[in-house]
């Protein structure tokens, strides 16, 4: 799977394979097995616990070595998707498990992201509109904040020609006394394009808007969680969540892709931006 066509399934499809609820019907040792928690995905992600659910003391040398490590990691990947191929995921394991510079990943650390599938009433029609949430720290203290939406709607309102719109507002405007700005906003569905070429849609400020004016009416959450990381280099990671009566259960990678930097920048700002600088990366 490609870039593109991987950000089309990331933010367009919300059927994905999550159920939510009590884990039952398990023997001790699979619940052990389960990654049940996302704190405890970054546990045994950086070799901080067994697969006992025992943490290890930071004096002890299984802590954070590579030593078994590998052997963890493996068990983290979502076995039952097969686009993640067995080459990829040892490049990845080798990369972050290296000797000389072992990589992990922070819970407060930047570059990750929540994703949360919702729905809404919208002007009264129920729509589906996926929420972006970032991991703030300040004073010492944690808080999950609203990053950024994605609503299609929102989305398909802005620069959607096929080929970049010429419009402009004569420079001699002024000494007409603005008189052809009737002609501008009957050309309502085109305004953005009499803005600046660095001009970025904020959907944020649209959403934020729409939910007090109450165009917007929240539902439910869609049973879809899924967590977005950047934080190895050259690679990106989604995790999500499985309910499966057998080992492979739990939070678990779902997605991994190998990424430079133009491409880490698409999905950044699929997440914290949605705007004219998502049409000028398609």
């Amino acid at each position: 799977m490609n870039i593109k066509q991987y950000l089309i399934f990331l933010f367009f499809a919300f059927n994905f394979n999550i159920i939510f609820g009590q884990i039952k019907d398990f023997d001790e040792e699979q619940l052990n097995a389960h990654t049940k928690l996302v704190s405890q995905f970054f546990l045994r992600f950086n070799n901080e616990e067994n697969k006992y659910n025992i943490k290890y003391n930071k004096n002890s040398l299984f802590f954070r070595s590579n030593f078994g490590r590998k052997k963890m990691l493996k068990e983290l990947f979502d076995k039952e998707n097969f686009e993640i191929k067995d080459t990829l995921k040892n490049e990845f394991i080798s990369f972050i498990t290296n000797d000389d510079n072992p990589l992990f990943i922070e819970f407060f650390k930047s570059n990750w992201f929540a994703q949360v599938n919702t729905n809404f009433l919208y002007f009264g029609k129920k729509e589906k509109i996926i929420l972006f949430f970032k991991l703030e720290t300040k004073n010492n203290a944690s808080k999950w904040i609203l990053k950024n939406v994605f609503f299609e709607r929102y989305y398909k309102s802005f620069y959607n020609s096929e080929k970049e719109e010429k419009k402009f507002i004569s420079p001699i405007s002024h000494e007409l006394e603005f008189f052809n700005l009737i002609k501008i906003f009957k050309d309502y569905e085109n305004i953005e394009y009499y803005t600046s070429d660095n001009y970025e849609i904020d959907f944020l400020s649209i959403f934020l808007y729409d939910v007090k004016k109450e165009n917007l009416k929240f539902i439910n959450i869609d049973n879809k969680i899924k967590f977005h990381f950047f934080q190895i280099k050259e690679w990106y990671f989604s995790l999500s969540f499985f309910n499966r009566k057998n080992y492979n259960s739990g939070w678990l990678i779902s997605d991994l892709i190998k990424i430079n930097k133009k491409n880490k920048n698409i999905i950044l700002n699929f997440i914290s931006k949605s705007s004219k600088k998502i049409r000028n990366e398609k």
